[in-house]
């Protein structure tokens, strides 16, 4: 009741909780439906997240395809209709009292479209209210609301069952609807705005302005206007209220909890560990990338002597130049990989704030770290030797081989940084941005130009 807002002592109503499903499905490629469900359960908290997330690949009609991963939208995977199923699975793990979803039967057959509303209806009918955007529906998923509301041109044409909108537009535009319609579609055509031709664009204009006027009067004597106004001032009332005081009694889970922070680190890490090993296209590209580097660069540079000048300058080149390369191929893989993962991360840390952006960098570092680590060998093992770099003493191989892996790591951490501070997310500018910043470390690197003869406003970029 209305009068439950004030205070805040222990008979005050419970915290609500609100899930949303956009339009988009972000998912990870490299997982199963299965481990996405298992991860995200893990990731809040769920317990028995196994069993939680098992449950529900049976209840939403995944065990089909819950060993299959999810890939991506177009290629291979699951359907998209499934995906959409996935994605309404993570939102119904967090238990949401109201849940929105932004047009869930978009880019969705109509088989596919139905199977996805019944499943929103089931969730309504056990307790959850579920508010959803929807275009263009079939007659049954139009029938399957309990409550339609009606928007056109930024006014509200009708609120109420859908069986009365059909009257209501019937009454408003003397226009009857076709025994054999679909009444969703005669509804939009009456309410659409056309802006085809100027005469097209007036009639319509004055049967959205006639809809809205009925609207309005109509909520003037039903006074729901009045009631509409009441319950979204005492909604944000409740909601504020509710953020405070689980705010005061600890029920949002600190960021910089100890134990909570390292158990979000290991779970991050394996799932990232996991995305890596199946990426078998990026393991191959960087460490072939490395066996050819090494081969072409030992071939240019075999046997070099250390007796002439020219040969003395094309070592310390070689030196220099082989940790970088090997550095920029492991950024450009970096940059990519990361890139098509970071709207995932974005809904699950800043719009579910299921961890610390500091969990997150760290274990997506530490699930690079051994592929950084085993890339740098084929390097080592063709380019040193094929050169006939030093190896009178056991820790001169050992010291470049450390170069290479410290530069690679270097260049994966200038990778996570690009991506992070990108705010369109996309690709292509994330990898310029990464790689004039890269080249601005080599050109001040002291090699190609003496330290001293640089300009002290770019000097800094050699650290």
């Amino acid at each position: 009741s209305p009068g439950a807002v004030g205070g805040g002592g222990s008979n005050a109503p419970a915290l609500p909780s609100i899930g949303y499903m956009p339009q988009e499905d972000e998912l990870l490629a490299a997982l199963t439906v299965r481990e996405t469900l298992r991860f995200s359960a893990a990731l809040r908290r769920v317990a028995d997240a196994r069993g939680v997330a098992d449950a529900l690949v049976a209840d939403l009609g995944l065990s089909r395809c819950a060993g299959t991963r999810v890939g991506t939208p177009g290629g291979s995977g699951i359907s998209g209709g499934e995906r959409r199923r996935v994605s309404l699975a993570i939102r119904l793990l967090q238990r949401p009292s109201l849940l929105c979803a932004d047009e869930p039967t978009s880019g969705l057959d109509a088989a596919s479209a139905k199977v996805v509303v019944d499943l929103l209806r089931q969730q309504a009918q056990h307790g959850c209210t579920v508010v959803c955007s929807i275009h263009q529906p079939r007659q049954d998923i139009f029938n399957a609301f309990d409550h339609l509301l009606l928007l056109s041109d930024g006014q509200i044409m009708y609120s109420g069952a859908p069986g009365g909108a059909v009257t209501r537009v019937e009454g408003c535009t003397g226009v009857s609807c076709p025994a054999t319609a679909n009444p969703a579609d005669f509804i939009i055509d009456a309410c659409a705005l056309d802006r085809t031709d100027p005469v097209r664009f007036a009639l319509s204009s004055r049967r959205i302005a006639q809809l809205s006027a009925e609207y309005q009067r109509r909520a003037r004597d039903d006074r729901v206007v009045g009631d509409i106004d009441h319950a979204i001032c005492h909604g944000v009332a409740f909601f504020a209220e509710g953020r405070a005081r689980a705010s005061h009694r600890g029920l949002h889970r600190p960021d910089g909890c100890r134990s909570g922070m390292l158990r979000d680190i290991w779970l991050l890490t394996r799932r990232a560990f996991i995305c890596v090993l199946r990426d078998r296209l990026m393991l191959l590209a960087v460490l072939m990338q490395g066996l050819i580097f090494g081969l072409i660069f030992g071939y240019m540079d075999y046997q070099l002597s250390t007796k002439t000048l020219p040969d003395i300058h094309s070592r310390i080149a070689l030196i220099y130049i082989t940790p970088i390369l090997s550095g920029y191929f492991v950024m450009s893989a970096t940059l990519y990989m990361l890139s098509t993962q970071i709207a995932f991360f974005d809904n699950e840390r800043l719009r579910d704030k299921l961890y610390s952006p500091v969990s997150l960098v760290l274990s997506q570092f530490l699930a690079l770290l051994p592929l950084n680590i085993l890339a740098a060998v084929p390097i080592l093992t063709t380019m040193y030797f094929l050169a006939g770099l030093r190896l009178d003493v056991i820790w001169a191989p050992l010291i470049f081989y450390a170069l290479l892996v410290i530069n690679r790591l270097h260049c994966t951490a200038i990778a996570m940084v690009f991506v992070a501070i990108n705010p369109f997310r996309v690709y292509a500018l994330s990898s310029v941005l990464a790689q004039i910043f890269f080249l601005m470390t080599v050109f001040t690197g002291g090699f190609l130009t003496p330290v001293p003869s640089l300009s002290p406003a770019i000097s800094w970029f050699r650290w």
